[in-house]
């Protein structure tokens, strides 16, 4: 079940807002995590279509990324079942399919909607997962449905904001910037005090790349004492380019050319030109104070997605906790 989510950044690329013609903007994003809780008693083939529709409708209906504390959820009830009286048998199993936006970390319940679905096949399991692959993610009720999230969700997130930026705060001041990256990425671009948001995302993020430039430093200094340029070259080539200790990196990187002997040299080309295209797009940017700006925004959104997307798997738990509370 947990695969899924390691794909879904790729998926969330191709939102759209209106039959795949009218792309959401950026600011019209709003952040969820679809996840089918372990309690379903469902086989494992129908999880897999729940999850691919859940995928679906987060997608296509305009909501971006991983979200650490609001889910797309869903509960499923047989309704009835049938079997027909023809030859060969045919199943006509028929679900009730709730689909529920839940604040994981408050336990309530942001939206709901039930949708019924039917499916028909020889085999009983079968029908049930043509159950979920008949149900439209871009239908007009759960398109409507969907819209109402959004609208909350920015509502939940406008009201949370002095609760959310301490929280960062916090969290960055005993050094944990990714947490607290993950903390204030979760707030829609939407909300009015976005830019002040963002502002300490990229305070916060300068922060979390000098300290790792700084391990990575001490690293490369370690490889070069064992005469290992390629490892220290290797680590001088993951320091962000934002980085206080990128010149310091540059440096070394300089010396390490010159110690370098031919087949060295070409050993290490590569690493060398990887740098050189950073470099070169690092002082194209600084060119521009705007681009700069918004290219250190989208990577310290990144950084805290890449933390919520690797903890993903404390979100499963906690969806599957909430339902078991509330359903069994």
């Amino acid at each position: 079940m947990r695969k899924f989510l390691y794909g879904i950044a790729i998926l969330l690329l191709c939102s759209f807002y209106s039959q795949g013609q009218e792309v959401l903007s950026a600011k019209e994003m709003v952040a969820v995590t679809p996840v089918v809780p372990d309690g379903l008693d469902l086989p494992d083939y129908a999880k897999k279509a729940l999850e691919h529709k859940l995928i679906q409708i987060t997608t296509q209906n305009g909501f971006g990324s991983i979200s650490g504390e609001i889910a797309l959820t869903a509960n499923v009830i047989t309704t009835d079942k049938q079997v027909t009286g023809t030859i060969p048998a045919q199943y006509v199993v028929s679900l009730e399919v709730s689909l529920i936006v839940v604040n994981v970390l408050e336990g309530t319940i942001i939206n709901e909607i039930a949708v019924p679905l039917k499916g028909i096949d020889k085999a009983e399991n079968r029908a049930i997962t043509m159950a979920f692959n008949n149900l439209n993610p871009r239908s007009p009720a759960i398109r409507n449905f969907m819209n109402q999230c959004r609208k909350k969700i920015i509502d939940y997130y406008t009201t949370r904001i002095p609760a959310l930026t301490a929280k960062a705060k916090s969290l960055a001041d005993r050094t944990e910037y990714d947490q607290a990256l993950a903390v204030l990425a979760s707030v829609p671009e939407s909300v009015d005090e976005y830019p002040a948001i963002a502002d300490q995302m990229v305070a916060i993020y300068m922060k979390k790349i000098d300290k790792d430039g700084t391990a990575f430093l001490q690293n490369a200094k370690a490889k070069l004492a064992q005469h290992d340029l390629e490892g220290a070259l290797n680590e001088l080539i993951r320091i962000d380019p934002s980085s206080n200790c990128f010149a310091k990196a540059t440096e070394m990187i300089n010396a390490i050319k010159q110690e370098a002997d031919e087949k060295e040299k070409a050993e290490l080309e590569r690493e060398m030109q990887q740098l050189e295209a950073e470099k070169e797009a690092q002082q194209k940017a600084q060119e521009n104070q705007v681009m700069l700006e918004k290219l250190r925004i989208e990577a310290a959104k990144k950084a805290g997605e890449n933390y919520t997307r690797t903890s993903s798997s404390d979100m499963e738990k906690q969806v599957s906790k909430w339902f078991l509370e509330r359903f069994k």
